[in-house]
């Protein structure tokens, strides 16, 4: 019998007297030939007379027979499920003038679901078409019931909608499920709806608003605990409080539990002192829940009164404190609790045990938990729990090679280790990345008839992450498949990350078709993930399909960020661009949004498609507040693209945006100004940068002195360096090479012998190859050969080693002014090194090489063509055919003339 149908017969009569206006006007139930009967509708504890439906020449018959054939008939109807036949069956009954039975209404609502595939919000809309006066206030009790366990906010309220529309006067019966539900679905205006309810006119005996009792009252409250509906709860006790002046301990209690669900372990500790407030005596399970809530909360000291407050402590309690000094890391008292436990005289139970060994992987004491196991084992107080904690300790101190020990130990005692045992073994296995293990770890459980969950391959994905292969993937699909592994969110997830880190679009895609297995509607960080495996794989419709369906709810930022990032893994920029603008409203309150957007520019400069970062920037501008890192980000693009004019535009919206340009963005545009040779300009910015306090460094200055060397401009070099120096900028080597070339270029070889004699030893450093090699081109530039070689000495004697431009500097300046003693000379330094005589990466090229030859054959110098040959094949290079001819024959003919003299 559901709770409060004995007041049904009770009431019944006074439910026809009672009478209440409904809150809204009542609905019309189309009928083509509708009558009006105030009789039918008080007879059925409705509220004042409404529209009824009636088939002319009907008449309202009570014969109980008859009642039965009807009721028959939609008892055949719904068991048929055939959802047209048991609405009509229902009118006609109705129209006979017979009241359905509550059950009936009930069944309706379940076909409706079952038959339309539909939710119970929405099969309830089926009520709406039954006739008017169907519903009446006892199958209204019987709905509201069944809708208490729904656990479906929506439904109940629903329910109650429908109760008004149809201007019921509720009975108490009634108004206590509704009450029930509100709490067990955990409404979230569950407070606003227990005042309607209150001001709801009750078909009692006594008329007037409901008036709940305290029980009712209390059951709410508890009801509230699954659903964390906290508000409610807290309503519901200072109704109690305002009505009766006190309240029930057994309220409070429950109170607690709703916090404690809500993990609210502060206010629950808050409540004691209201309750001594009030004159009420904690009992044993008050101080137990109590004494949870300040371990949970971190009070230690406070647990520690309330337990020596309790005057006859429980199990329960004793539980609680050990807790408590686990997460003090203190195990002396943990284990010293456990000996009063003992001392008590209590029938032991193995959760206080196994709440000690917590305590001593808490503490990280793998020794004394191998002492209190082994006390739990010769007092045969051990389960699985016992050795799953006692291997999490092991486990934890790396002594995972103990692990099978513990497994033999539990079968030897009849406990068979579950998927918890093998799954922190196979996690830690992970952790260590001993893959081959956690592998074999996986067997053995499908060997031992464990089988394995979402979370052991979730551990398996997670572990093959950062080392993804196509195989691995494989083996964690055939493990769920021979384990019948349905995956959770977890695993998708884990599984759709690795196959996006492989690139693989056809794993992909078999992972996309699991997430349909679950049914569930996926959570929003399954969702971001989803998109990005789309773009990953080339599905970017589906990708599009998922996206407008969670921007219709406004989309976060992770599933804003995946979308952007499947566009751009499938190289749509325009489709990217597209995301930004549909996500305006919303990106202001992203802060991500300028990493996204720096993304997008950066892949289309990589696309040479600077004009879609351009029109991102309008679209988003106003929307995104952006920082000077994107703006110098997309400064960086327009230079780079030699859109100077541009960079400069956006360089004034910096302004106009109130973002101040740092290093990075002066450097960018005279960077960019100076290599273009508008020198003037970049002169200017530098002057700027200064006034706003900004300091150049030596990469900046080293760019514009580029750009003057480049245009010859020596008078404006010189000015620059200066600069450089009294700013307090050392020149570097890149300085100095930078000036070896420009005073080359200007034919000026003392001026920059003069900087290299000069700067190293003013600013205490060595010069480097590739200056000593600017150098040397400028002395060859200068028909200079020998200096260069005088520099090439110079170099060797100060223990700088030559790189392989030096050489081919050397090399081609001796070809250039014919000199083979000096060519060969530096052939002979270049090929000597280890790095020389390796073919796949010469120091000096194959057609160098033969130039050289070609020159001591002009020379006719046979014996300084023939060593280079030799250096040569001593590198594994073969000198071409048509080198070889000329040189023999001009040894051939060598050959002769000594003989010829010989005689």
């Amino acid at each position: 019998m559901m709770p409060g149908s004995s007041q049904l017969c009770a009431d019944r009569a006074s439910c026809k007297r009672s009478a209440k206006q409904p809150s809204q006007p009542p609905v019309q139930h189309a009928h083509p030939t509708a009558t009006t009967s105030s009789s039918v509708a008080r007879k059925r504890g409705q509220g004042p007379a409404r529209q009824t439906t009636e088939a002319p020449g009907l008449k309202r018959n009570s014969n109980q027979g008859t009642f039965f054939v009807n009721l028959q008939r939609v008892r055949a109807a719904l068991e048929k499920r055939c959802l047209q036949d048991s609405l009509s069956a229902i009118a006609s009954m109705h129209y006979a003038g017979h009241e359905l039975p509550g059950s009936c209404i009930v069944s309706l609502v379940r076909l409706g679901e079952d038959a339309g595939n539909c939710s119970k919000t929405t099969s309830l809309e089926l009520l709406r078409k039954l006739p008017s006066g169907v519903l009446n206030c006892e199958n209204f009790v019987n709905l509201a019931q069944y809708v208490t366990n729904s656990s479906e906010p929506a439904l109940v309220a629903q329910v109650h909608s429908l109760a008004i529309e149809a201007g019921f006067a509720f009975f108490p019966a009634a108004c206590d499920a509704l009450l029930r539900g509100y709490a067990s679905s955990g409404h979230p205006n569950g407070a606003d709806a227990f005042d309607q309810l209150l001001a709801q006119q009750c078909a009692s005996t006594s008329g007037g608003p409901w008036q709940p009792t305290l029980t009712t009252l209390a059951t709410a409250v508890a009801f509230c605990a699954e659903q964390r509906a906290v508000g409610l709860a807290d309503h519901l006790v200072a109704y109690a409080r305002t009505q009766w002046g006190v309240v029930p301990l057994q309220m409070y209690a429950s109170l607690i539990k709703v916090y404690g669900q809500a993990r609210l372990w502060s206010e629950a500790c808050s409540l004691y002192d209201i309750i001594k407030h009030e004159g009420l005596t904690p009992d044993a399970a008050v101080y137990g829940a109590l004494i949870k809530a300040a371990v949970e909360s971190g009070r230690p000291d406070l647990a520690k009164q309330w337990f020596e407050e309790s005057s006859n402590p429980d199990v329960v309690n004793y539980m609680s404190m050990i807790r408590a000094a686990g997460r003090q890391k203190d195990l002396a008292k943990a284990l010293q609790l456990l000996d009063e436990v003992e001392r008590s005289g209590w029938a032991t139970d193995i959760a206080v045990y196994n709440c000690t060994l917590e305590a001593c992987a808490a503490a990280q004491d793998m020794a004394s938990a191998e002492k209190l196991l082994r006390r739990m084992e010769r007092a045969e107080l051990v389960d699985v729990v016992s050795y799953n904690t006692f291997l999490k300790v092991l486990l934890a101190q790396g002594a995972h090679g103990k692990a099978q020990g513990v497994l033999r130990s539990m079968r030897a005692r009849g406990i068979q280790p579950n998927v918890v045992t093998y799954n922190s073994m196979v996690r830690e296995a992970a952790a260590r990345q001993d893959m081959d293990k956690a592998w074999w770890l996986a067997e053995e459980m499908l060997s031992k008839g464990v089988s394995p969950d979402a979370f052991t391959c979730s551990i398996l994905a997670a572990g093959i992450k950062h080392k993804p292969t196509g195989k691995a993937m494989d083996s964690i699909m055939s493990l769920m498949q021979r384990a019948d592994v349905v995956p959770d969110e977890v695993l998708l997830n884990c599984l759709l990350d690795v196959c996006v880190r492989l690139r693989d679009s056809e794993r992909l895609t078999q992972i996309l078709e699991l997430r349909h297995v679950k049914g569930n509607v996926p959570s929003k960080g399954l969702c971001s993930t989803l998109l990005r495996a789309y773009g990953h794989s080339n599905q970017l419709d589906q990708a599009w399909a998922l996206w407008r369906s969670l921007k219709e709810k406004g989309p976060d930022e992770e599933v804003f960020m995946s979308m952007v990032d499947a566009c751009l893994a499938s190289s749509d920029l325009p489709a990217a661009v597209q995301v930004f603008g549909e996500a305006r409203v919303w990106l202001g309150a992203m802060p991500r949004a300028t990493v996204a957007f720096s993304l997008v520019v950066k892949a289309a400069m990589q696309a040479n498609k600077l004009h879609l970062a351009m029109d991102l920037y309008k679209e988003t501008k106003g929307s995104i507040i952006f920082g000077v890192a994107t703006f110098n980000a997309l400064i960086d693009a327009l230079v780079r693209g030699n859109r100077l004019q541009q960079a400069r535009t956006l360089f004034k919206d910096m302004a106009l945006q109130n973002v101040l340009p740092d290093l990075i963005t002066y450097s960018i545009l005279i960077k960019g100004y100076a290599a273009g040779g508008d020198l003037e300009t970049a002169i200017t910015l530098l002057g700027q940068m200064q006034r706003s306090g900004i300091a150049p460094d030596a990469v900046l200055f080293n760019s514009i002195l580029h750009g003057c060397a480049q245009s010859q401009r020596r008078t404006l070099t010189e000015h620059v360096l200066a600069d450089m120096e009294t700013a307090g900028i050392a020149p570097s080597n890149f300085t100095l090479s930078i000036l070896v070339k420009l005073y080359g270029r200007c034919g000026d070889l003392k001026a920059a012998m003069e900087v290299l004699e000069t700067y190293p030893v003013k600013y205490g450093f060595s010069l480097n190859a590739q200056v000593y090699t600017c150098l040397m081109s400028a002395c060859i530039s200068s028909a200079e050969l020998p200096r260069a070689f005088d520099v090439y000495q110079k170099m060797v004697n100060a223990g700088c080693k030559a790189d392989a431009k030096t050489y081919q500097t050397l090399l081609v300046g001796c070809l250039k002014h014919g000199d083979a003693e000096l060519a060969a000379q530096i052939v002979a330094d270049a090929m000597k090194g280890e790095a020389a005589r390796s073919s796949s990466n010469p120091v000096l090229g194959k057609d160098m090489l033969e130039s050289a030859i070609m020159l001591c054959h002009r020379r006719k110098k046979p014996l300084l063509w023939a060593a280079i040959t030799e250096h040569m094949k001593a590198a594994g290079m073969a000198v071409s055919s048509r080198v070889l001819a000329v040189t023999e024959r001009q040894a051939a003919g060598l050959h002769k003339l000594q003989a010829r003299q010989s005689e």
